[in-house]
């Protein structure tokens, strides 16, 4: 009996242990790069503001997860807007062509605007629910402070994969 209640218990622990962990709707997160020690970051605290690489303690890299993370789909909402600006969401909207950086707009019910966290509370892909040929992840172009942070065709590459840290 103690060996079967054992198996349990460790069954029971692997499964837990790979489940992602998921985020309460409503958390200030911020988003790490996993290749660097750079956060996903807005220009400014205004609308088409682009989305770029910044230091961690820079006041624009502080959003809330509307959803959180345990459903189909989350906005991403800047923490922090400049006054007299309506709550600003991550979209890709105006990104589907490349080479474009996701932007701020402002929080609508829109498809480019929602995100699945792949890895939950854990490190992998943010991936966009609007219907598209194929899956889109937010993308680092590069890995300096500065570079966009672009809508590209997920490939698992380390500049798709980002660490979602609860505040």
């Amino acid at each position: 009996m103690n060996q079967l209640f054992s198996a349990i218990v460790y069954a029971a622990i692997l499964v837990t242990s790979t489940v992602a962990q998921s985020v309460p709707a409503g958390s200030i997160v911020q988003i790490h790069s996993a290749q660097n020690n750079l956060c996903l970051g807005a220009v400014a605290g205004t609308q088409q503001s682009e989305i770029l690489l910044e230091p961690c303690s820079s006041d624009l890299t502080t959003f809330i997860l509307t959803a959180g993370t345990s459903t189909a789909a989350t906005q991403i909402e800047l923490v922090g807007n400049a006054t007299g600006q309506p709550a600003l969401c991550i979209t890709a909207a105006q990104s589907q062509a490349g080479n474009t950086p996701v932007i701020l707009q402002a929080c609508q019910d829109d498809p480019f605007s929602r995100w699945r966290f792949e890895a939950g509370k854990g490190t992998g892909e943010i991936v966009s629910t609007a219907s598209t040929n194929g899956q889109f992840c937010l993308t680092a172009v590069g890995s300096n402070q500065g570079d966009p942070v672009e809508f590209r065709s997920c490939t698992g590459a380390a500049n798709q994969e980002w660490t979602t840290v609860v505040q």
